[in-house]
């Protein structure tokens, strides 16, 4: 049996809301509404994940973990995050990381923030359900499910700020990222959603989409 991943809810979820109530009182006021979603999040993926199906993830799939192979089809590489966990939290992740290519500069903060693409959007859901559909209670969460790593990435860093006193230009970027990824995953999930369609149209079928007409 393989192990679990790394943002299993089980384990992931309980560490990222110690986290957060540690840092409460000492949140500075600028940082309460993303402390309010991260909370908010995690309890609403805590909340579903005994009705949501479960199977083994990557858990860090994005463009640069992915290889071509000399056949056309792409692998992914670098499964250390992987094992068995939420299907729906994989995948949000990826919605959301899709839009970073490789090789971004490091010294450029914003180049690492997500302007969603209703392309490559499309193009991972269309991969994606054509081997595997989502469930009703998946399509639900899903939003949720976008922003979940993030809400437990960003319980590390406030961990990180202000208990291990953390501070200069590197956390800085990072909180950018988590306020650009909070403030961009409702407009991905719409994009999914307006996409993937409703359950029971002919979407439902691998590679079809009512939105492209494929």
């Amino acid at each position: 049996m393989p192990g679990l991943a790394s943002w299993h809810p089980a384990a992931a979820i309980t560490a990222a809301l110690a986290r957060l109530a540690a840092v409460a009182a000492l949140l500075p006021g600028e940082w309460r509404p993303l402390q309010q979603q991260f909370r908010a999040t995690l309890l609403a993926v805590q909340r579903a994940a005994p009705g949501l199906p479960r199977a083994v993830v990557h858990g860090d799939a994005w463009p640069a973990n992915a290889v071509v192979m000399p056949d056309g089809q792409a692998a992914l590489i670098d499964w250390e995050n992987g094992g068995l966990g939420l299907p729906v939290v994989d995948l949000g992740n990826c919605l959301l990381e899709c839009h970073l290519d490789p090789g971004l500069p490091a010294g450029r903060p914003a180049a690492w923030h997500i302007r969603p693409d209703p392309g490559r959007i499309a193009a991972v859901l269309d991969g994606y359900t054509r081997w595997r559909q989502l469930h009703d209670a998946e399509r639900e969460i899903l939003p949720e499910g976008i922003r979940f790593a993030t809400a437990c990435i960003g319980a590390i860093h406030f961990e990180r700020a202000l208990i291990d006193g953390i501070h200069g230009p590197t956390m800085d970027a990072r909180l950018g990222r988590l306020r650009n990824r909070l403030a961009v995953s409702q407009a991905v999930a719409d994009l999914a959603a307006e996409h993937l369609g409703q359950p029971g149209t002919r979407y439902a079928e691998p590679g079809h989409s009512d939105v492209t007409g494929a």
